[in-house]
């Protein structure tokens, strides 16, 4: 939980009219306890929006498992991490338009907003909200494909061990 993350721009959106859907943000910064605390006062009168703390094994595959969509506003990223987890798990992905975003997502059909646009992400959370089985299924399907043939740790592993012995001239 930290401001780049932007996790205030998805809240305003979400409050922008009633859901039938949850928001839970997973994750925290005690480093960063004004952002934290920011953000549950402008969640505070709202019952569906929930705040887990950090979450780890079982219980953060439970919520992957589980959710309708994957949510991130971020503006600044390397390797979007959570985006790739979130994929592997065949989560609808829902996608600021930064560069590394739109690297991870450009074959797949998520659904992506300008950085910032409150109105958009509110939009982006009505068209998950009206997803039908069929169409979660087939990104699902297109998500974790995606993730075992780009994104899986041998062939991290093997591109990187390649680069190595390039640079150092074997």
């Amino acid at each position: 939980m930290v401001p780049e993350k932007r996790l205030e721009d998805v809240i305003k959106a979400y409050l922008l009219k009633p859901r039938k859907s949850r928001l839970v943000i997973v994750g925290d910064n005690n480093a960063s306890g004004q952002y934290r605390n920011g953000l549950r006062k402008l969640a505070e009168n709202n019952a569906s929006i929930f705040f887990t703390g950090y979450q780890f094994g079982a219980v953060l595959q439970e919520l992957f498992s589980n959710t309708r969509a994957f949510v991130t506003a971020s503006e600044l990223e390397g390797l979007p991490i959570t985006l790739l987890e979130a994929l592997s798990y065949g989560a609808m992905c829902v996608t600021s338009d930064i560069s590394p975003h739109r690297e991870v997502m450009e074959t797949l059909q998520g659904l992506s907003f300008p950085l910032g646009d409150i109105q958009v992400i509110s939009t982006c959370l009505d068209l998950v909200d009206t997803m039908t089985e069929h169409q979660l299924d087939d990104f699902k399907q297109a998500a974790t494909i995606l993730i075992s043939n780009q994104f899986n740790w041998d062939m991290a592993c093997g591109e990187h061990d390649r680069l190595y012995q390039k640079s150092i001239g074997n």
